[in-house]
């Protein structure tokens, strides 16, 4: 069975390709965005939403 956390970084990651791919198929922006795109929607909500990232530091 998978776990929670896995099933959101999995949706993350499936979102995140197609996304980043959209934004660099756009005219105009800089050749960076696409890899923020990537690295925010593939990388930082997934911990976000599992609550890896609290205030306390732990």
């Amino acid at each position: 069975m998978v776990s929670r956390e896995n099933r959101i970084i999995l949706a993350c990651i499936a979102v995140a390709v197609p996304l980043g791919l959209a934004v660099a198929s756009v005219e105009g922006l800089p050749d960076w965005v696409p890899y923020l795109v990537v690295t925010v929607v593939g990388v930082f909500l997934p911990g976000y939403l599992t609550g890896r990232y609290r205030a306390d530091g732990t």
